[in-house]
């Protein structure tokens, strides 16, 4: 389970888990993390759960939320990243979403060796399973390094914008993860698995649809031609390579 570890202005440390659909953090002391810290807002940032991810939005502070030094509106939480809060400092760490990653370098890497499996969605997914020997933690390390060599090779998704800001341009998306949207307006993000392309709803009153159908709770699997409507913004999803 992800959990925070709060410092505060004073240096005292405090640790929590994500264990909430939505958790608030802010001065008030109804917050789930209320911070003893003058520079927050009541109601400073909420940390929101889509699907495998934890999301982190600023409420409209007064003093605005940074991620690594970095001041964000909407972001998606990775492993060790540093929430800065007024003189507050809130480390996020998730384990999983650590090995997630060394998994989905493996699997790149099974899937772009020579004569190895397909690079298809359905190739990736079946080459879950480790290069034999791959057992020890110099083995496992010394793929990691190759599959990072051998992600340009990995064939990516694309989107190519019908209608809104981005209408007439096509984005491969190269990145983990690609949001889409506005907070206002709804915000969605769509993520690489190794076994495809989802998309989810992240922040605001409308949720993405795909093909004219709303995402639900669960983020929706990809398939080239799916249309994408979300904030104002229809997408359509393409497969590369």
């Amino acid at each position: 389970m992800a959990k925070l570890v709060v410092t505060s202005p004073a240096g005292g440390e405090s640790h929590y888990f994500v264990d909430k659909d939505r958790l608030t953090i802010g001065r008030d002391a109804a917050c789930d993390i209320a911070l003893a810290d003058a520079a927050a807002s009541k109601e400073h940032a909420v940390i929101v759960t889509v699907g495998l991810d934890h999301v982190l939005q600023d409420t409209g502070s007064r003093n605005g939320t940074a991620v690594n030094g970095k001041p964000i509106g909407t972001h998606v939480l990775q492993n060790e990243d540093l929430i800065e809060i007024g003189e507050s400092r809130i480390r996020y760490r998730n384990r999983r979403a650590s090995l997630e990653a060394d998994l989905e370098r493996t699997m790149i890497y099974n899937a772009t060796l020579p004569g190895g499996a397909s690079t298809s969605a359905a190739g990736v997914a079946r080459s879950v399973e480790p290069p034999a020997g791959a057992g020890t933690r110099d083995e496992s390390s010394a793929s990691a390094s190759v599959a990072r060599t051998a992600r340009a090779r990995f064939p990516l998704g694309a989107v190519r914008a019908l209608a809104g800001r981005l209408a007439g341009t096509e984005l491969t998306l190269g990145r983990p993860l690609a949001t889409f949207g506005t907070r206002a307006a709804g915000l969605a993000v769509i993520r690489r698995r190794p076994h495809g392309y989802f998309v989810a709803h992240v922040a605001g009153a409308a949720r993405p649809k795909v093909n004219g159908t709303v995402v639900a709770a669960e983020p929706r699997a990809l398939a080239p031609g799916d249309v994408i409507e979300i904030g104002g913004e229809r997408l359509e999803f393409l497969r590369a390579g």
